[in-house]
């Protein structure tokens, strides 16, 4: 997408750049700019350089970028990542496994795939590759790209549920969580009504660190407090309402 900088005195009027920048350079262009330090943490470059000398890039800058797009139904376009340089783009679609390979110098509309292409094997492979390593360097896996479920009955269903019980009101206490918290109607069900049934609580949720809780004293975790290490089992959910027991007593819940 175009990127266009007015700035008198520092970008030589009219000049232009082929350096691939990306949103994630604006915190640090910015810090520079003013003079502040620029925490290791952050992902993007300063933009100062390319500023200083005409768009040129410097010789140690990348030479490809990954970007995600999640997916929504206004634009009606698959949830999607990939990565890209000055002439390919490699586009990945987790949905359905599908790969897609634009050749930008020879189909600039990029109205082609060219990932089935016995020509672009090698080119295919190299991308991937590249792919690969800047999902490590941001540590990106399928748990951090956010994904919607509006197209599943039974996320709709539970949803329409929940927005009856949200329009009843008269809630005090509010859960807010992903399927370990839904599972408070599941496994946990004997404890919430035994916790929270008289308490005017809602079920989307929790907040809070309370991980200790569930840990030995050796510092594992037995599988009969989570079999998948993940979901807490009956016995779990009990030592969750106990552990926070006293803060909402405290709150006067």
């Amino acid at each position: 997408m175009p990127f266009l900088v007015r700035w008198p005195g520092v970008i030589k009027p009219g000049s232009s750049s082929e350096a691939l920048i990306q949103n994630i350079d604006y915190a640090p262009t910015f810090l520079e700019i003013a003079g502040a330090k620029i925490p290791p943490t952050v992902q993007g470059r300063s933009l100062l350089p390319v500023f200083k000398d005409s768009g040129k890039k410097p010789a140690d800058w990348r030479d490809a970028l990954y970007y995600f797009y999640s997916g929504e139904r206004t634009h009606a376009v698959a949830a999607h990542d990939g990565v890209a340089t000055d002439r390919y783009k490699l586009i990945h679609f987790p949905k359905t496994k599908e790969w897609n390979l634009i050749d930008l110098e020879k189909d600039p509309q990029e109205m082609r795939s060219f990932h089935a292409d016995p020509e672009y094997a090698e080119v295919l492979a190299d991308m991937k590759q590249r792919y690969a390593e800047l999902r490590s360097e941001y540590r990106m896996s399928e748990a951090t790209l956010p994904a919607h479920r509006n197209d599943l009955a039974w996320w709709k269903k539970r949803h329409q549920e929940k927005l009856k019980e949200v329009k009843n009101g008269g809630h005090e206490l509010v859960f807010l969580g992903d399927s370990i918290t839904q599972g408070w109607e599941g496994a946990g069900k004997e404890t919430w009504a035994e916790f929270y049934g008289d308490r005017k609580a809602l079920n989307l949720g929790y907040s809070g660190d309370i991980s200790d809780t569930f840990l030995t004293d050796d510092g594992t975790l037995p599988k009969e407090i989570m079999p998948d290490f993940l979901h807490p089992k009956q016995q779990g959910y009990r030592m969750w309402a106990e552990a926070i027991e006293p803060k909402l007593k405290e709150l006067g819940l």
